[in-house]
């Protein structure tokens, strides 16, 4: 009797909490989930009773689960991540149960390759005869057949990418093998990581025609990184891939209405974000919903 009160007990408390599924702590999704919380906690308390809580989590995979599993009320999910689960889901239960809310900002799809490694097929040669022509873009295709690495989150876009483009490509987590071939992070411009990478002088960033990716799939946008290497700014040419804010499909108008009040605090605190909020990212999501200067 006295466990079953406290998981009724646990109920009635999580039945009164919106919880947001963000990313690590300090990353970028748990900053821009902390400052949803800390400015509109009160104003969705106060008009429906539900308590906004940033729950830490991996980051996209892990979200998006949570909102199936009706463990979260929004989540933080690269569009990638997404329409690759949407569209292996023969039931439809992603877009029955899950719907955007808005946007967030666009990540950047980084591929590093370490100097002097070679493919282990000729067919990808003509990436290498063009490294050096920086007036001429490497097709993604040049990929295709290839062994890649990647971790955390990464792992999931790098499949998404090679099942969206057909590159049959082999992806190996770098967190469990060496790595000595391409290298895929998907994650801001301008990341500390690579930059470190970069700079150390073993790595070079691969510069790439986005445009290709854009005409197969709509949710890549082409775009270009721009990194400081033994002082000179290097850009790369790539693509991007928008990460939104997904809601649960509610039932309840209570609920259903809650979650629409987060969007419109957020719309309307988008000043007050921006000037006083914790992370630097409100800008461009202001930029990215057209929310504009009102």
């Amino acid at each position: 009797m006295r466990y079953l009160i406290l998981f009724l007990m646990a109920a009635v408390l999580f039945a009164k909490n919106m919880v947001i599924g963000s990313g690590g702590v300090g990353g970028n999704y748990y900053k821009v989930a902390q400052d949803i919380v800390d400015f509109c906690r009160e104003d969705i308390k106060k008009k429906y009773g539900y308590d906004l809580v940033n729950k830490s989590t991996k980051g996209s995979v892990e979200n998006l689960n949570g909102l199936l599993k009706k463990k979260l009320s929004l989540g933080f999910v690269q569009e990638d991540v997404y329409f690759y689960f949407k569209r292996r889901d023969q039931l439809n239960t992603i877009e029955n149960k899950t719907k955007m809310l808005f946007h967030l900002y666009p990540e950047y799809i980084h591929i590093l390759i370490p100097k002097g490694w070679k493919p282990k097929s000729s067919g990808f040669m003509s990436l290498f005869e063009n490294l050096f022509n920086t007036h001429k873009d490497i097709s993604i295709y040049s990929l295709k057949n290839q062994t890649v690495y990647a971790k955390g989150g990464a792992l999931v876009s790098a499949e998404a990418l090679s099942y969206f483009l057909g590159l049959n490509l082999k992806i190996l987590d770098a967190s469990k093998h060496k790595v000595d071939g391409p290298f895929i992070f998907v994650t801001g411009s301008g990341d500390e990581r690579i930059q470190k990478m970069l700079s150390g002088g073993k790595w070079m960033l691969l510069s790439f025609n986005g445009n290709e990716l854009a005409n197969k799939v709509s949710f890549y946008k082409p775009a270009e990184v721009t990194y400081i290497v033994d002082g000179k700014a290097v850009s790369a040419k790539t693509a991007a891939v928008m990460s939104n804010v997904y809601a649960r499909k509610y039932r309840s108008k209570k609920r259903k209405e809650a979650v629409e009040a987060v969007k419109e605090c957020v719309k309307s605190k988008i000043d007050e974000l921006i000037d006083d909020g914790e992370s630097d990212k409100w800008t461009i999501i202001q930029q990215t919903n057209g929310w504009g200067d009102e």
